[in-house]
């Protein structure tokens, strides 16, 4: 589907979009994306999934060896009249082979290659666009993804081309992959008031700069090789800039129109799957960590229980779950407002962390309650460490518009795993419990 689109725009290429979108159609009509059945699938688009077919199949693969070309002509035959046009496969079965080169031939093959890098050079570009469809259909790591997009970009461009892909990240332009620079480009943030790829963030438009010694606008870096070429192409989605992808190179007047449409069908092609790569993962992280404090969500804390109590049974070790009250966050909302509210709630997690060990996990269960789960840990040990936390966190203050406040005072309960239950709603209710036994001593001290 993104390859059909992408193609579909060049206009040498219109007629070819169609057999792109249709050669997943199958002869029974079971394919897709159209759904497509017999001769309802152009001819074209038939012969492109047979020849495609074979390729994969007699192609290495990172996870398979490729089959013979025996073994690859018997699976099309097999494949005839349910995943391919009969007809088709007749004729590939009298004419499909693998090409191997014989030294009687190299004039020819000199030929052929220079047709290749010439009046093929547009083929090639369609194909690392179909490429980049297959990345995209395989989203799964942000970085990986982008590495192998550059990866395969820089297959059809110049030897000493340099790609860099820059996303938004809050306020910054961060260099997120990179081919052909020096690999320590990766995390760098861009200059805010300089730059040929700020500039086309900034202007959400492509620019091409032939001779970056007369722009400007062009920014060395400190030890990075002289550069003669420059383009930067703004990654859009919607009316939002996400990012650009910048192209760089020693030559001077490398770049032309068609190198910038070329480069723009890239940035077409993977914006849409980064922005969605990263709504995911935002959300992934919204769902594993409390907006307002930092600290781990509830569902983060039930979704490693389970590994946590087999751990635990490995080991034949106790765990310890606190379940803590923040009971004066009231008194802070009350006497200095709801804004001083979330600063203390922010500061009693920040203070908690500090205290507590890196293999205990601190979750909010929600409102001004805590989970904390102490792997390793019995309910004795606990308690020292609770005690220890609570003597620490009576002696401090936050701020809020510069006024200081005492930090928020807090009350707890301790259950202990396996000893007084294994289920973690059951050790919450028993600490629950607890906790109200140490609210009611500090009411009374």
């Amino acid at each position: 589907e993104v390859s059909y689109l992408i193609v579909k725009e060049l206009i040498p290429a219109k007629d070819v979009a169609l057999w792109i979108k249709a050669h997943h159609e199958r002869w029974d009509g079971t394919g897709y994306p159209l759904g497509l059945k017999g001769e309802e699938i152009p001819l074209e688009a038939r012969i492109i999934a047979v020849a495609d077919a074979f390729d994969a199949m007699t192609t290495e693969k990172p996870y398979r060896e490729p089959l013979s070309e025996e073994e690859a002509l018997k699976r099309l035959r097999e494949g005839a009249g349910t995943q391919w046009d009969p007809e088709v496969v007749d004729v590939a079965l009298k004419t499909l082979h693998r090409i191997e080169k014989r030294p009687e031939l190299d004039s020819f093959y000199t030929v052929i290659d220079r047709i290749k890098n010439t009046t093929c050079y547009t083929t090639l570009k369609l194909r690392v666009l179909y490429r980049i469809g297959e990345e995209i259909r395989n989203l799964v790591n942000l970085d990986r993804f982008l590495h192998n997009v550059l990866k395969i970009v820089k297959e059809v461009v110049p030897a000493d081309v340099k790609l860099a892909l820059v996303l938004k990240e809050k306020d910054d332009l961060i260099v997120r992959a990179q081919v052909g620079m020096p690999p320590d480009v990766i995390g760098i943030k861009l200059p805010r008031d300089r730059g040929i790829t700020r500039w086309a963030y900034e202007h959400c438009e492509p620019v091409i700069v032939n001779d970056v010694e007369k722009d400007p606008r062009y920014f060395a870096p400190p030890g990075q090789e002289k550069i003669g070429s420059e383009m930067a192409v703004p990654l859009v989605v919607g009316d939002k800039v996400i990012g650009v992808l910048d192209v760089e190179t020693t030559e001077k007047n490398a770049f032309t129109p068609e190198d910038l449409a070329f480069f723009q069908m890239v940035t077409t092609a993977i914006a849409g799957a980064i922005e969605t790569a990263r709504l995911y993962h935002e959300r992934e992280v919204a769902a594993l960590y409390d907006s307002l404090t930092g600290a781990r969500s509830f569902r983060y804390l039930l979704d490693i229980f389970g590994d946590e109590k087999e751990k635990a049974e490995k080991r034949k070790t106790p765990m310890s779950i606190v379940f803590i009250d923040a009971n004066g966050l009231k008194s802070i909302n009350d006497n200095y407002g709801h804004k001083a509210g979330d600063e203390g709630l922010k500061a009693f997690v920040r203070g908690l962390e500090e205290n507590l060990r890196s293999t205990d996990i601190l979750a909010r269960y929600g409102g001004d309650e805590f989970v904390i789960l102490m792997p390793m840990t019995d309910s004795e040990e606990a308690q020292r460490i609770m005690e220890r936390i609570k003597e620490d966190l009576s002696t401090r203050y936050f701020e809020v518009d510069g006024i200081k406040i005492p930090f928020i005072e807090f009350a707890y309960g301790i259950s202990e795993y396996p000893s007084e239950g294994t289920d973690l709603e059951e050790l919450i209710k028993l600490a629950d419990r607890r906790m109200y036994a140490d609210k009611n001593v500090s009411r009374i001290n």
